[in-house]
């Protein structure tokens, strides 16, 4: 069953309405970030960073690499100031990839404790690696730090995870960041 762009895109909105319900103080059972979103004092900036823009920034060798086609703008914003700000991608018929700057931090992305959740450093920044929906496995997510936010990377390895040679969607998306993070400027 091939997945659309659109489905995915709406899944993707969704996780980012839930997150900002989140940082707005809802009452999602178990989960709430320690302060309100777009609140002075909150740590997260007004505006998703703009030292890297994923839709204009790609070099060509990791969009060759990583056999990117299709592009499509993915900006995005929620209630609570949240910003996305990217492109996603098509690596196979069915795999997505997406790229967005956005003001969610590491530690808005940690507070929320998602079942899977590992820190790790690519390339010298801090990174997280979630997977935040149950009923998406395939789905991983990489958030690098950024001066003001994070590099989210979304990875929907839909393709990946079947057959005998399956291969870990969360891994796929690490080796992508790291791929990419050298190309991410200093100031970023």
């Amino acid at each position: 069953m091939r997945r659309s762009l659109t489905f995915w895109r709406a899944a993707a909105l969704g996780l980012g309405t839930v997150m900002t319900l989140a940082a707005c103080g809802s009452s999602i059972p178990g989960r709430s970030l320690p302060m309100q979103a777009g609140t002075e004092g909150s740590g997260m900036a007004a505006e998703a960073p703009a030292g890297f823009k994923p839709c204009d920034d790609l070099p060509q060798s990791f969009i060759d690499s990583a056999r990117l086609k299709g592009k499509i703008l993915s900006n995005s914003s929620a209630s609570g100031g949240i910003e996305w700000r990217g492109c996603q991608w098509t690596t196979s018929d069915i795999d997505v990839l997406a790229i967005h700057s956005t003001n969610i931090t590491l530690d808005m992305v940690r507070w929320k404790k998602f079942a899977y959740t590992r820190d790790l450093v690519i390339d010298g920044r801090q990174a997280v690696v979630t997977r935040q929906l149950e009923d998406t496995p395939d789905e991983c997510l990489v958030n690098v730090e950024l001066k003001g936010g994070s590099l989210e990377i979304v990875f929907d390895g839909f393709s990946s995870s079947r057959g005998p040679a399956a291969l870990d969607s969360c891994d796929l998306a690490v080796d992508l960041a790291q791929q990419l993070a050298p190309s991410l400027p200093a100031m970023a």
